[in-house]
C-alpha cells in the first residue's frame, strides 16, 4: 500500500527508460546473475489485525509502480500475438504468471499494488483504471493519455513492442519475463521501535529528490496521529492549484512550491514573532525547528 502521505506518482520517461534500459541489459548479458534495485522498506500496517497482510510503502513506491505499469504493458502487448511474430508458443509472454503479479487471478480481484487515495483523479484511480483496461478487450494502448500513471504505461508500452516485433524480434517473451525475476530488491520492515520519517529522509537521498514540498508533507502526515480525509484532500488541493499555476505561466513546479511556502512560512513567522531564521531554499528545516 501507498500510504496517502506519500507523494503522487512522478516517474518521467527518462527514469522508465532507464529501468526499461536495466532490464534489456540483463537479458543481453544471457546469464543468471541478478541485478541489484535497491531496498524497499515498508512498515506493518496498523488497521490490519492479521500481520503480514499489508504492508505501508515507506521508501520504493516509484520503482515498485513503474515496475506495474511494465507487467501491465506485458499483460496488454500479450493480448496480440500477431504483433509479435514469435515462432514458437513458448516464446510468448507467460501471462498467468504476470496477471498475477498484479491481481488476484482467482477472482480477477484485489489489486496487489493499492496506490494512494484520497480523492477522485488521485493515483489509485488512475492506476485502478489502467488495470481495468488491460483486463477488458480493448487492444493497444490506454487512450486516457492525461495522467502520469497513463502516459508511462503507453510509454512502457510502445518501448516493449519496439523491443518485441519486427520480423527477427531482439527478445521473446518469455525471456523479458525471465529478466523481470532478475531484479532483486532488499525487503526491509520496520518495527514499532523505528522512525518512519526519519528512514524516509534517509532513504530518498537517491531517486528523484524530494522537494522542500514533499518534505514537509511526509513530516506533517507521518507525523500525525490522526490524518483526516480532510486534511488530505485539502493538501492535495494546495498541489492541485499550484500545479495549474506552473503549467499556466510555464515555471518550473518546484520553483513555484518553494515561492508559495516560503511566503506563506514569512507571514507565519512575523505574526508569531519568531528568531528562527527563515531560508528560501531549507523552509523544511524551519517547520522540523520549530
Amino acid at each position: 500500500v501507498i500510504p496517502k502521505y506519500q507523494r503522487e506518482y512522478c516517474w518521467k520517461k527518462e527514469n522508465c527508460y532507464e529501468l526499461f534500459d536495466d532490464l534489456k541489459t540483463i537479458i543481453s548479458n544471457s546469464n543468471d546473475r541478478t541485478h541489484y534495485m535497491g531496498a524497499i522498506i515498508s512498515s506493518q500496517d496498523g488497521n490490519i489485525k492479521r500481520a503480514g497482510l499489508r504492508k505501508n510503502i515507506i521508501d520504493g513506491q516509484q520503482r515498485l509502480t513503474t515496475l506495474s505499469l511494465l507487467i501491465l504493458a506485458m499483460i496488454q502487448l500479450s493480448k496480440e500475438p500477431d504483433l509479435l511474430n514469435f515462432e514458437e508458443r513458448d516464446d510468448f509472454f507467460p501471462r498467468a504468471d504476470l496477471e498475477n503479479a498484479i491481481w488476484n487471478r482467482s477472482d480477477r480481484s484485489g489489486k496487489k499494488l493499492i496506490l494512494r487515495h484520497f480523492e477522485e483523479g488521485c493515483d489509485f484511480q488512475n492506476y485502478s483504471n489502467v488495470v481495468d483496461f488491460v483486463k477488458g478487450e480493448e487492444i493497444g494502448k490506454c487512450s486516457d493519455n492525461q495522467t502520469v500513471i497513463v502516459r508511462n504505461f503507453n510509454y512502457l508500452y510502445d518501448l516493449l513492442l519496439e523491443y518485441v516485433s519486427g520480423k527477427d524480434p531482439i527478445v521473446t517473451g518469455n525471456e523479458l519475463y525471465d529478466g523481470l525475476n532478475k531484479l532483486v530488491f532488499i525487503d526491509i520492515t520496520l518495527d514499532e521501535r523505528d522512525d518512519p520519517q526519519q528512514v524516509f529522509e534517509s532513504m530518498n537521498a537517491t531517486g528523484m529528490d524530494l522537494s522542500e514540498f514533499d518534505k514537509c508533507r511526509n513530516f506533517f502526515l507521518i507525523n500525525s496521529n490522526n490524518v483526516s480525509d480532510e486534511l488530505l484532500a485539502a493538501w492535495n488541493r494546495i498541489e492541485q492549484n499550484l500545479n495549474e499555476i506552473w503549467r499556466n505561466l510555464n515555471i518550473d513546479h518546484i520553483q513555484i512550491q518553494n515561492k508559495f511556502f516560503y511566503a506563506y512560512l514569512k507571514y507565519h513567522k512575523q505574526r508569531a514573532n519568531s528568531t528562527i531564521k527563515l531560508r528560501d531554499r531549507s523552509y523544511y528545516n524551519y517547520i522540523k525547528s520549530y
